[in-house]
């Protein structure tokens, strides 16, 4: 619901060139710190915890950016939810892989990843209609209620909240084993791959979307009908 706004609303609190890159980067480069550390999180203190702070965090940071005024504001509360996705997906896909036994294993993160996808094109279409009608700040407000109301359905969840997880003790971090697992050939591959798909498909075209021109008039004067 956020995304597709993100570069018109960057530039219309007043972000150009490199800023706009930057609040969409943002994201992603507090997402990196927690990404693998959240597994290792997990690990020690059980899925529901992490998830539960990552969606607080989530949902703070899109409540956050409704009423941002600069882009400082947004780059700060991009980076806020970046801290928390991880800490939330990350630690989900991990919750699944140990709720099914390898056989159904492949078709339960299946299924989880096409239901993101999904919300992914409701929330694109549901986020140019809140624009039209009622302005740039409903947007990131419903994004923010959903987040809260998202936390509440785990946080009255007892299967999820009382998991029995005997992985936790004796967990350490340690990046020898994050340059264990590079050294595999394959994983290389994978993420050498990976990584020019998100270039081309997230960074690039988020980034130069309305990067160098102005809002539609229709938009402009509807965000002036439900300012923020």
């Amino acid at each position: 619901m956020i995304n597709p706004l993100l570069p018109i609303y960057a530039k219309h609190i007043g972000a150009t060139g490199v800023y706009i890159g930057f609040v969409i980067a943002s994201y992603s480069i507090s997402r990196i710190i927690l990404e693998i550390p959240s597994g290792y999180i997990s690990l020690k203190y059980g899925y529901y915890l992490p998830m539960s702070i990552g969606l607080f965090l989530i949902a703070t940071g899109s409540l956050f950016s409704a009423y941002a005024r600069y882009p400082i504001h947004l780059v700060l509360a991009r980076m806020l939810i970046g801290l928390g996705s991880p800490l939330f997906f990350t630690t989900s896909l991990g919750f699944i892989v140990k709720l099914f036994e390898p056989n159904r294993r492949g078709r339960a993160l299946g299924i989880f990843k096409a239901i993101q996808n999904i919300a992914a094109i409701i929330g694109s279409i549901a986020s140019g209609y809140f624009i039209t009608t009622m302005g740039f700040k409903w947007s990131f407000i419903v994004s923010g209620g959903l987040g809260f109301a998202a936390l509440l359905l785990l946080v009255f969840s007892p299967a999820i909240r009382h998991h029995p997880d005997e992985t936790r003790k004796g967990v350490q971090f340690s990046f020898s084993s994050i340059r264990g697992v590079f050294s595999n050939r394959d994983i290389r591959i994978l993420c050498s791959a990976t990584l020019a798909m998100f270039i081309m498909t997230s960074g690039i075209p988020s980034s130069l979307l309305w990067g160098d021109t102005k809002p539609p008039r229709s938009l402009s004067e509807s965000n002036n009908k439900g300012k923020f």
